[in-house]
């Protein structure tokens, strides 16, 4: 999970220095996918596939890990940060051509566009999950994680639904709050996690030592 925290805010790095290392590239209005695609720098596309698949990878790890040391019941958390991953990592092998036209233009543009389309609902949908899940054990885990899938959540819809001239703005603005969440959550599960600590030991009648073994704290 420690490492998921890490990688998370690696992919943001990575966007915003690619996008620098482009000439003329846009991030007000340029999509993130056009920092690494066909045809963009080598550099810059190098970069970005190795955030892609290192952050895919940790996303998916991210689930059962939440699933184990988050408080409640339910695993919706490992299937949708698991869809996550996954869609982040075939995001990296399926590059948009420049511009990133779209669905229904090419191909590998319709490709880009589904996994990317399914990649960010299951990233919005696992800070939802979670909250779901631990809403009657951790009421400020649950409220942070309703509070940015929500948001995350809006900002997408009206990012896919009207045309405001800064798409690249918008889709970073989501990806960003989305992203905040696993750090967020992440750094919150590590700190209120159970700990468990041995007890001191104690004689026994005879004068033996004995352990009565771990006792939680």
């Amino acid at each position: 999970m420690a490492l998921t925290v890490v990688g998370v805010c690696g992919y943001v790095a990575s966007w915003a220095i690619a996008g620098l290392l482009i000439d003329g590239y846009d991030p007000v209005t340029g999509a993130i996918s056009e920092t690494f695609a066909i045809g963009a720098p080598t550099t810059t596309r190098v970069l970005m596939t190795v955030a892609l698949v290192t952050t895919g990878i940790l996303l998916a790890a991210f689930g059962p890990a939440a699933d184990r040391l988050a408080p409640g019941t339910g695993r919706a958390v490992v299937w949708t940060s698991g869809v996550s991953g996954v869609a982040t990592v075939l995001i990296a092998a399926a590059p948009c051509t420049q511009g990133c036209p779209g669905f229904g233009t090419t191909p590998i543009d319709s490709a880009h566009t589904v996994l990317a389309g399914i990649g960010y609902l299951a990233l919005i949908a696992t800070p939802l999950v979670l909250a779901w899940r631990v809403r009657h054990h951790d009421v400020v885990l649950a409220r942070l994680s309703w509070g940015f899938g929500i948001t995350a959540g809006v900002v997408f819809l009206v990012g896919i639904t009207v045309d405001l001239g800064i798409g690249g703005l918008v889709q970073r603005t989501y990806n960003t709050i989305a992203d905040a969440w696993y750090v967020v959550a992440g750094l919150w599960i590590l700190h209120t996690r159970p700990v468990t600590t041995a007890a001191p030991s104690v004689p026994s009648d005879d004068g033996a030592v004995e352990s009565p073994g771990e006792s939680p704290r």
